[in-house]
């Protein structure tokens, strides 16, 4: 073997040299800058579009409910008498009431199943969503009762939430709060707001005021509901 051959096995043998090493990381971190942003924003849009369709469906299981339910006609769920919005809302049963009757899940009700989910009431974060009334007069005999669903989302998808539900609002620090306060004892994760969503009841039509930040406009159907 000669000494040019034995140099240039000796040198192939070596790997590759600090400056090839260089190049290598260096095209390798243009691509992450380049790619990893992207790779989030798709990540959160697509979490946020999981929320909203999540708020969507449970607007949709609660209207259902309202049109089929036969014990408290004209209710809302966790609603107990037609027309009391403030006084009688109960959110424990409004979750029974969606889940016993299968508007949420496969529970053999009379709804076909809208969600079907083991933790439905979770968004994608982790974190609840619960389920409110607002009545647009402050009077307690009030058939134009708004269903809302509020959960926490961080506050650099809201904009994005909101995109994919052009009817839900959020809690922006400095602005107005349409949403309810978080329940006693949630605290918020540090970044996040509370944002929601409300509908009216098929066929009333909403004549406001609205929740703080929120205006009557016309929704689904030619329906007018509280909207940003």
């Amino acid at each position: 073997m000669t000494h040019r051959h034995r140099r240039a096995r000796a040198s192939r043998s070596r790997g590759f040299t600090l400056l090839e090493l260089g190049i290598v990381i260096g095209v390798a971190a243009i691509l992450a800058a380049a790619i990893v942003p992207d790779v989030i924003e798709t990540m959160r849009n697509r979490m946020a579009e999981k929320a909203a369709a999540d708020v969507a469906v449970i607007h949709d299981a609660a209207r259902l409910y309202y049109v089929q339910n036969t014990t408290c006609p004209g209710c809302w769920p966790g609603e107990q008498t037609a027309g009391q919005c403030l006084n009688n809302f109960n959110e424990g049963n409004a979750i029974f009431q969606l889940l016993n009757g299968g508007y949420l899940t496969g529970g053999g009700g009379p709804a076909t199943p809208l969600l079907v989910s083991s933790n439905f009431r979770q968004n994608p974060w982790g974190q609840a969503y619960n389920f409110t009334v607002y009545a647009p007069v402050t009077v307690v005999a009030n058939p134009a009762c708004l269903f809302g669903v509020a959960t926490d989302v961080p506050q650099v998808i809201s904009d994005a939430f909101i995109s994919f539900l052009p009817q839900a609002a959020c809690n922006l620090p400095g602005g107005p709060a349409p949403c309810p306060a978080s329940p006693t004892g949630v605290v918020p994760l540090p970044g996040n707001v509370r944002c929601c969503s409300y509908v009216p009841k098929p066929g009333i039509a909403v004549a406001g005021p609205c929740p703080p930040g929120l205006t009557v406009r016309v929704g689904v159907g030619g329906v007018l509901t509280c909207a940003p």
